[in-house]
């Protein structure tokens, strides 16, 4: 702020200084009004050594005036100004950088919000594929156990007839034999007889 008062105070007294003879010449006295004017007819003012007093006066003068004017007045309001801007600018950047760190942190929870859903979901899937597993387990036990009884039920089942039907075609045979012994030769057997040659297998329970 120092250094930017410094450069326009500079700058206006240059200005100043550059325009100080005009300014000092509207500023003479008037009762060198006569002369100024007879001796400008004959060559520029500005080269006339007798007003340079005057002009340096006046010079000083309207600098002294306009620096503690401009210095009090105007310098003032324009560091206001600037200021003001520069406070907005910084606490706009401040506003941004907050902004962003919160939009950075918003990020990193929907992150691991997101990591946190797909490693439930994955356990959700594992546990279901587990006891999918183990009821198909389960089922393929129960149904392998019914089966086996089914099977045994079937085979005893089969025994039964069998020895049934084994039991029923001896006794057929039996029969036939005796039937047909007695038929051929003149021997009259009996059924105890042809029981000796078969024997008939104990029935099943």
């Amino acid at each position: 702020m120092v250094r930017f008062s410094n450069k326009i105070s500079i700058a206006l007294a240059a200005c100043v200084l550059s325009s100080g003879i005009n300014i000092s010449a509207f500023a003479a006295p008037a009762a060198h009004g006569s002369d100024a004017h007879a001796e400008s007819s004959g060559g520029l003012p500005q080269f006339d050594f007798t007003t340079y007093p005057s002009q340096i006066f006046w010079t000083l003068l309207g600098f002294t005036v306009f620096y503690f004017v401009f210095s009090k007045k105007i310098l003032p309001k324009m560091g206001e100004v600037i200021l003001a801007r520069r406070q907005r600018i910084e606490s706009d950047l401040q506003q941004a950088q907050d902004i962003k760190e919160a939009i950075e942190a918003v990020r990193l929870e929907y992150e691991a919000s997101l990591l946190e859903a797909k490693q439930k979901a994955s356990d959700l899937i594992k546990s279901a594929q587990d006891n999918a597993r183990k009821d198909s387990e389960k089922a393929y036990d129960e149904f392998k156990q019914l089966s086996q009884q089914k099977i045994e039920e079937i085979e005893a089942k089969a025994e039964k007839e069998q020895a049934r039907i084994l039991a029923e075609l001896e006794s057929s045979m039996s029969d036939l034999t005796l039937e047909i012994v007695n038929k051929v030769a003149p021997l009259e057997l009996k059924a105890s007889d042809i029981e000796n040659y078969f024997p008939k297998k104990k029935k099943a329970a």
